[in-house]
């Protein structure tokens, strides 16, 4: 299986940090970025990264546009995003040697190596990557750590308290019953805010639902799709006393809020009767049928008929 070598180096003393990926997909972008921040121990007051697609949406040579998610978590930490120019290496060439150094040092000893996780293979990389930053650079003959911790630590930011976590930003409009679908769950928000267009956050463990930068709504649990009549039964009472086995248009359940008084199940208060027409001439069904003309009465027995016959 093919992984991909991320590598991430401080701009003074060459410290590296390195690792595999599944791909350079969104999440494995942010999530080896959060990583190295942490292995660092703080922050740089600047990023310059490749034009990625999974972190540059605009690719220009003065102003890119940065994706959303890589801008809320460049936030996060108090870092500004600078990309390179496409097609000019020489705007990042602290990097271009890390990985150049980090090829020599680290995956050619890993070229006779078989790995079955890439949890394994990401510990043996950190193995080495330990050795290639304890040892004496050429020059200066003072290794990578040493020079870090006398003159980089303390120049870079402190790590937030929370780490960040990556969420998905999609946009979406409110619907007549002041919900917004969310990969098949509904959820609902304030009736104020009916047909408005908001934005939504989806992360691991919350879904926001953001109203001109405002939170409008947050929960931390997905909600069961709108429910069937295998799994759950609705009667009604009829004109002459009968139940009548009906199906709500729309059922959400919505998990409770303590700070919102309307965050509360709704199941919509119109309901459909189903009315079913027997299979034979014979069975009974209780539920009330619309008068039906000659034509359509006529129909009906011929369909009864032919059921019989065969």
């Amino acid at each position: 299986i093919e992984v991909e070598l991320f590598v991430a180096v401080l701009g003074a003393s060459n410290f590296t940090y390195a690792e595999a990926t599944r791909s350079q997909r969104r999440p494995d972008w942010i999530g080896s970025h959060t990583r190295a921040f942490a292995y660092f121990g703080g922050v740089t007051a600047a990023t310059v990264c490749d034009q990625l697609k999974p972190g540059v949406t605009l690719s220009c040579g003065y102003e890119p546009g940065i994706q959303r998610t890589y801008e809320e978590m460049a936030e996060h930490y108090g870092t500004t995003v600078l990309p390179a120019r496409p097609w000019h290496p020489r705007d990042k060439p602290k990097v271009e040697g890390a990985v150049l150094i980090v090829q020599r040092w680290i995956l050619a000893r890993l070229r006779n190596e078989t790995h079955f996780s890439l949890g394994s293979l990401n510990e043996r990389i950190a193995e080495l990557l330990e050795e290639l930053n304890d040892r004496p650079m050429r020059v200066n003959q003072v290794s990578r750590r040493q020079l870090f911790e006398k003159i980089e630590r303390s120049e870079l930011k402190p790590l937030p308290a929370t780490r960040f976590v990556y969420g998905e930003w999609a946009r979406a409009k409110v619907n007549v019953d002041y919900h917004v679908e969310i990969e098949g769950h509904y959820y609902s928000v304030p009736h104020t805010h009916l047909h408005e267009h908001v934005d939504l956050r989806v992360s691991a463990g919350t879904v926001e639902i953001l109203l001109d930068g405002r939170r409008a709504r947050k929960t931390s649990a997905w909600v069961r799709p709108p429910v069937t009549l295998e799994d759950v039964e609705y009667w009604q009472v009829s004109n002459d006393g009968q139940k009548i086995r009906s199906a709500p248009c729309t059922f959400t359940m919505v998990s409770a809020c303590p700070s919102s008084s309307w965050a509360r199940a709704r199941p919509c208060s119109c309901t459909r009767p189903l009315a079913r027409r027997p299979t034979t001439p014979d069975s009974t069904c209780s539920a009330p049928r619309r008068s039906d003309g000659p034509a359509q009465t006529q129909g009906r027995r011929c369909a009864d008929l032919r059921g019989q016959t065969r």
